[in-house]
């Protein structure tokens, strides 16, 4: 993965770099966890979503709250229930992902339309293979 400093996050954000070394020191107390190389964290594109999200969020909520609500989404798509046969929760998982996928290009802020094209033409048929296997299951 393309690794960020945070001069560019901050920069990207508009948001100074200390309130962004803040809200890291937040999502890790949360239970986010930052790639490191050594003591040294390592921002990612999804790390990036992540802060994205807590400045969103923070305008509604308190910073620890919408730091929280950042890590308790992330857990839930990255790790979705293991019961395979629950319906129901496949198809709430996909409904938020889908409201998700389907805003994306909205806060797209990279200038990749072809990367933006590619993840929503997989998301479709991952989307479909999931239905398809649930629902015969």
């Amino acid at each position: 993965m393309q690794e960020l400093s945070f001069k560019e996050a901050a920069e990207m954000l508009a948001t100074p770099e200390s309130t962004l070394r803040r809200w890291v020191t937040l999502l890790e107390q949360s239970g986010y966890m930052f790639n490191r190389e050594g003591k040294r964290r390592q921002l990612n594109y999804r790390d990036f979503g992540a802060l994205r999200e807590v400045k969103i969020l923070s305008s509604q909520m308190t910073l620890e709250s919408a730091c929280q609500q950042v890590n308790k989404e992330l857990d839930s798509v990255e790790a979705p229930s293991t019961n395979h046969r629950d319906v129901k929760d496949h198809r709430e998982i996909i409904e938020k992902f889908d409201q998700f996928i389907n805003e994306f290009p909205k806060v797209l802020f990279w200038e990749n339309q072809a990367a933006v094209s590619e993840l929503m033409d997989r998301w479709k048929r991952l989307k479909h293979d999931v239905l398809q296997g649930v629902d015969h299951d």
